[in-house]
């Protein structure tokens, strides 16, 4: 019995801040690197493992980690990519009153869940984002630029000290500047960001990198493939 209960207390120290804090849904895919790290104490993650209110997920250079909530909304983290899985509070429906997810920085795939469209926070430095019944891809800038592809449904992108913008014309791109101007295009234009496609749209670019419930509409990707260098 002392064993056990030893056993126990190693187990729950373990743990770590994570076992303190709300599961919220879990790993469905893990590639390469990918770690968490709640309240300073960080782990690699795994396929299949919890994920928690206030975690900060990370990945390295060729990871991809896909996380789906209990609410059935699914994120998939692209290289070289942070997020920070801000607040989420359900019902006994597993319907959230919200869902709180700060970008920080790399490309992202969103598919909105079972919860109103009201629920969802999404944030990033340079803007809030609301959505609709909405599956987008989205980049994030070292320099806090951003870019959104929409997939299906509306996307509303509202700067800090800006007016908004809905984008749901599948094929455009709307993109943020670091000094808060928007640019709505037809192609894909790598100078307003920095980068290539491939890099911020790596989804699009090749979706066979994710798992069958993460994809989106192949004639919608194809739409933003055909217009990228």
């Amino acid at each position: 019995m002392l064993v056990r209960i030893l056993f126990s207390i190693v187990a729950l120290a373990a743990a770590g801040p994570a076992a303190a804090q709300s599961q919220i849904g879990k790993s469905t895919s893990i590639s390469v690197e990918v770690s968490g790290a709640v309240g300073g104490s960080s782990r690699s993650l795994r396929t299949g493992d919890g994920v928690f209110e206030n975690e900060r997920i990370t990945t390295d250079a060729r990871g991809i980690g896909q996380f789906e909530f209990l609410d059935a909304t699914r994120l998939a983290v692209g290289p070289g990519s942070s997020v920070t899985l801000d607040r989420f509070v359900y019902d006994r429906n597993r319907k959230a009153g919200k869902v709180a997810i700060e970008l920080g920085r790399g490309a992202f795939r969103f598919i909105s869940g079972q919860s109103p469209s009201a629920a969802y926070q999404i944030s990033t430095t340079a803007a809030a984002i609301g959505v609709r019944g909405t599956t987008f891809d989205l980049y994030v800038a070292d320099n806090g630029a951003l870019c959104v592809a929409t997939l299906s449904g509306t996307v509303r992108v509202c700067p800090r000290g800006r007016d908004c913008r809905n984008l749901g014309a599948t094929g455009q791109y709307l993109v943020v500047t670091p000094d808060r101007s928007y640019w709505r295009l037809d192609r894909w234009d790598g100078a307003l960001l920095g980068t290539t496609f491939a890099v911020a749209m790596p989804f699009l670019a090749d979706q066979a990198r994710l798992a069958p419930a993460f994809r989106a509409n192949e004639a919608a990707v194809a739409r933003y493939r055909a217009n990228a260098p």
